[in-house]
């Protein structure tokens, strides 16, 4: 009897130790700060809605802020197209012209949660994004909101891994992104990445996400598939605040 009941607990054991009995494909497991057990993406995304107040907000000094100057799109971002505003940083478009402006940090940055406070402007053919860009030579990491300006209200939550798309989802916003200022957040972490706007997540990706540092970085540009008008008027996006919590 003693020798079954041995025999019996050898395979209980190799069964657990070669995954019989563990998560589905479906399940995910979560870093250590979380929990230790798997969880169904539904679990998890609770636990992420339940950390969102979790730490106390600073706000990243414009010091630690650069404009950039280059090539993207139709057009360029240029430093001139940033310009200071009562308490926000506008990004300008000029009209009748496919440039734009950016802000970026002047340091890479690793794992944390950022946060913008934007109100966009129309400009049916252009993006507003809050993004973080690996920005070396090739196959870089990439995290991003872009947010559509043609009025439809279709925001693109996306992620590059090693110069691939990995990750991508749209939704469509219950608001209108260019009547005030809104919130919008990118939680990076090691095992996730979690978008909200105004506190509601958004989108939650698990599988296939970068693990670099990366610059954060804002904008307003006009890509090249989306075929804007030539004529169009003048564009002003209007940046706030980036925040991190700490």
């Amino acid at each position: 009897m003693r020798k079954f009941l041995f025999i019996i607990y050898i395979l209980v054991i190799i069964l657990v130790f070669t995954g019989c009995g563990s998560a589905s494909s479906s399940d995910i497991l979560r870093q250590d700060n979380l929990t230790d057990e798997y969880l169904s993406e539904d679990e998890l995304a609770e636990i992420v809605r339940d950390n969102y107040n979790n730490g106390q907000r600073e706000a990243i000094c414009w010091s630690e802020f650069i404009a950039s100057n280059h090539e993207l799109g139709l057009g360029e971002v240029i430093s001139d197209n940033v310009v200071e505003a009562d308490d926000s940083m506008v990004l300008v478009s000029p009209e009748n012209n496919f440039d734009g402006g950016q802000k970026r940090t002047v340091d890479r940055i690793g794992y944390g949660s950022y946060i913008a406070n934007l109100k966009t402007d129309y400009a049916a053919g252009s993006y507003t994004a809050f993004f973080m860009y690996q920005g070396v030579a090739e196959k870089n990491d990439e995290i991003d909101i872009e947010i559509y300006n043609d009025g439809s209200r279709r925001v693109d939550f996306v992620i590059w891994k090693d110069g691939v798309r990995t990750n991508y989802v749209q939704r469509k916003l219950d608001f209108d992104p260019t009547a005030d200022f809104n919130e919008y957040r990118i939680d990076y972490q090691p095992d996730y990445v979690a978008f909200f706007i105004n506190g509601e997540l958004m989108a939650l990706f698990t599988d296939d996400i970068p693990g670099s540092e990366m610059y954060l970085l804002a904008n307003h540009w006009w890509p090249e598939w989306l075929e804007p008008d030539e004529e169009h008027g003048e564009s002003r996006n209007y940046l706030k605040q980036i925040e991190k919590l700490i």
